[in-house]
């Protein structure tokens, strides 16, 4: 799964993955992240909302695709 992951991550537009990079990886608050990328803490909040939908639904259909083969 963590494979499956990190290719739907590398997917997401760069302004979404340095979010959530960011985020899980680096441990920032979405504060600390709005500071760094010079934005307003509501586009952290949008860009996260965005790419955990993504991620969601990219997620699910591999799950889908892994049943279907079984």
């Amino acid at each position: 799964m963590k494979a499956d992951v990190l290719r739907v991550l590398n997917l997401l537009p760069m302004r979404h993955r340095a979010v959530v990079e960011l985020t899980f990886v680096e441990g920032m608050s979405y504060r600390d992240i709005a500071t760094t990328l010079g934005i307003p803490i509501g586009t952290v909040k949008s860009r996260m909302s965005y790419a955990i939908d993504k991620l969601t639904q990219a997620l699910k259909s591999f799950d889908t695709n892994r049943d279907e083969s079984l």
